[in-house]
């Protein structure tokens, strides 16, 4: 029998859910401006990284027991540990995008690193991979998704909270209206793939190793945009101007064959999810 919640714990649970957004989107900014005020700016990246990602790990586990009398693990958040099928397709997803990606006719923009490579791939793994994937996982398909299918349904729970997460992409920058609509479709098939992979392994551990590893090789090492990242390795500039291909202005991630790709995975999790009876 799963879990129901009242409103009031509902609405409670909500604004804890904020606050841990707030943390994430604003409160990093202060806390690496004040480790950059007695560290150098390269080393207050890695401490900023992990203080707020243990800020918000403690702030949900006290919020959630002292006010929702729930658990970590109601919340899909047991001890931390990863089924080995989801390392693999972590690995898997990125690699096939980028194997593809990298046989089309593109330009290389320069980007000279000079002797920091390895701070560059450290950096790639703590601040584009670990910090946003455990973060965002814990918060979307941890709080969010947990409290809408213990107040509504598993439906809403999938859904609310994948449609939220497209949408919260949207402040990364300025992009056109095409780019918007391909960054909704995308980040919301995205959100229902790590919602899945989340729900068939009964923990967000699962769909976080997944996220961090995606965003670890396409956002950290490798870049498909018009803008590469500012910590990324390798940055590409593809010849071919079709949005479907390009994902437009964010980049490959909400493109058609990525989109097709975490169909395919969500597939795959929706497959396991049944065959347990979850």
């Amino acid at each position: 029998m799963k879990k129901k919640i009242t409103t009031a714990k509902f609405a409670v649970g909500i604004v804890i859910m904020f606050v841990c957004l707030w943390i994430y989107l604003l409160g990093s900014g202060m806390v690496f401006r004040a480790a950059s005020s007695l560290f150098n700016p390269k080393a207050a990246i890695f401490i900023m990284s992990m203080v707020i990602l243990l800020v918000e790990y403690f702030f949900i586990k006290l919020t959630v027991n002292k006010l929702l009398k729930l658990s970590m693990e109601d919340l899909g958040m047991p001890k931390v540990r990863f089924e080995p099928r989801w390392i693999v397709i972590g690995f898997v997803l990125p690699l096939v995008i980028l194997g593809i990606y990298l046989l089309m006719p593109k330009e290389t923009l320069a980007i000279d690193r000079g002797q920091d490579v390895l701070f560059y791939v450290a950096a790639a793994v703590v601040w584009n991979g670990i910090y946003p994937g455990f973060i965002e996982e814990m918060i979307f398909r941890g709080l969010f998704l947990r409290l809408f299918e213990m107040r509504f349904n598993r439906i809403a729970g999938i859904l609310v909270p994948s449609i939220s997460f497209a949408a919260i992409h949207l402040l990364n920058g300025e992009i056109d209206l095409p780019s918007k609509i391909m960054l909704l479709i995308g980040g919301t098939a995205v959100g229902v793939m790590f919602s899945l992979i989340a729900l068939a392994g009964r923990s967000v551990w699962n769909s976080a190793i997944v996220h961090v590893l995606w965003d670890f090789f396409i956002i950290g090492i490798f870049s498909f945009t018009t803008t590469p990242g500012p910590s990324c390795l390798f940055a590409y500039h593809l010849t071919d101007t079709n949005i479907f291909i390009t994902g437009g202005e964010f980049g490959i991630e909400p493109s058609l064959l990525s989109t097709i790709a975490y169909i395919i995975v969500a597939i795959v999790a929706y497959r396991e999810l049944r065959q347990k009876q979850l």
